[in-house]
């Protein structure tokens, strides 16, 4: 694990003004493992069309969240979204504006359905009922 941070190596950061939620513009591609708590479900294993991001359960960092999150990773963003039967992008204004760019309007409905279908999954993920095995081997 590197000694770094994630203020060390993310070279650009977007920062809603009504929220605490940041998009991560561009990574240095050197230090992959920084995200190491989060688990991250790949195209290659769900067939959807970018990877996704959970949290672990038991992390101090979700106590400091007040809506369960999952993010989505486009390219080199991570565009955080609610977990719910209707999942919506945390972000207001600009940034909001921004994140619906980066995703096509067939790439964000099957984002947002996989998390929609999956939604009661992965609160039980975030609220530790399930480990991160089990979260990975019950998505569908």
């Amino acid at each position: 694990m590197s000694n770094k941070t994630p203020h060390d190596i993310v070279t650009s950061w977007l920062k809603s003004p009504d929220t605490d939620v940041y998009i991560i513009e561009n990574l240095d591609d050197t230090h992959p493992d920084i995200f190491f708590e989060m688990a991250n479900y790949t195209i290659v294993d769900s067939g959807l069309p970018h990877n996704i991001w959970f949290d672990e359960p038991g992390l101090e960092r979700n106590n400091k969240h007040h809506l369960p999150r999952v993010k989505i990773q486009v390219n080199k963003s991570w565009l955080s979204v609610s977990v719910s039967a209707q999942p919506t992008f945390l972000l207001k204004g600009q940034h909001l504006a921004d994140a619906e760019k980066k995703l096509s309007g067939s790439e964000r409905k099957k984002m947002f359905d996989f998390i929609s279908k999956n939604n009661e999954l992965i609160l039980s993920h975030w609220n530790g009922k399930v480990t991160t095995m089990q979260l990975l081997n019950g998505l569908s």
